[in-house]
């Protein structure tokens, strides 16, 4: 893949500020620069280690199954929730901005499913923000924006909040933005949109898609 490619010759992360960026870019005839994922994030977590994530702080899961391929949005791995108190929570956020993740269900449908995303100040006191209780065998996005409840330094974690059934559910590329725009670094590589770019900002742009794309090791040592 092309990011890849450009990864390796240089050795690096790629880590270069927007101009930099831009006059690579324009040699190779990468002129477009549209990253499908689009960004820039704070964080952004496919799960590609196999374990709980380390990006951003500490994490925090209950029950939570790691490294499955078939859960897998991008890269080689997703995570599973299968049972009523699955949790992965975030690090703390500082200025959270927009809240994203990808999820869908196995071929089993039967039973009531359902995501609760919660916020807290201090990990321990949780207040709801929104469900999901609709889920299909193709991956589907959620979004929301904390920005705009104008909460700081939170917690937000997705729990399995199933009334009933036992089958999997699927999450995959989990990210985040600060509502602080210089600490939005991080950009991916994908199709058809483009981010908005803060000039003298260094930014960490990595490829995404396949297995031996480099996408999850990268990400693992951002």
């Amino acid at each position: 893949m092309f990011f890849a490619a450009l990864r390796n010759f240089f050795k690096v992360n790629f880590e270069r500020n927007f101009v930099g960026l831009a006059l690579v870019l324009a040699i190779v005839g990468y002129t477009n620069f549209s990253l499908g994922q689009c960004g820039p994030y704070q964080v952004y977590e496919s799960f590609g280690t196999g374990s709980i994530p380390t990006q951003g702080g500490t994490w925090a899961a209950t029950s939570m199954t790691y490294g499955n391929t078939s859960a897998a949005r991008s890269g080689q791995y997703g995570i599973v929730f299968d049972a009523a108190g699955d949790i992965i929570q975030t690090p703390l956020i500082s200025n959270p901005g927009i809240f994203s993740f990808w999820y869908r269900r196995t071929s089993t449908s039967t039973g009531t499913p359902q995501f609760t995303i919660e916020t807290s100040p201090d990990g321990s006191t949780w207040t709801a923000r929104g469900t999901i209780a609709s889920f299909t065998t193709t991956f589907q996005q959620f979004s929301l924006d904390i920005g705009a409840l104008s909460l700081t330094n939170i917690y937000i974690r997705i729990k399995d909040t199933r009334a009933s059934g036992a089958a999997s559910r699927y999450l995959d590329d989990l990210s985040w933005t600060s509502t602080v725009a210089t600490e939005n670094t991080v950009l991916i590589q994908g199709s058809s949109c483009s981010p908005s770019i803060v000039c003298g900002v260094n930014y960490k742009v990595y490829d995404i898609g396949g297995i031996n794309d480099q996408y999850n090791s990268g990400m693992a040592s951002a």
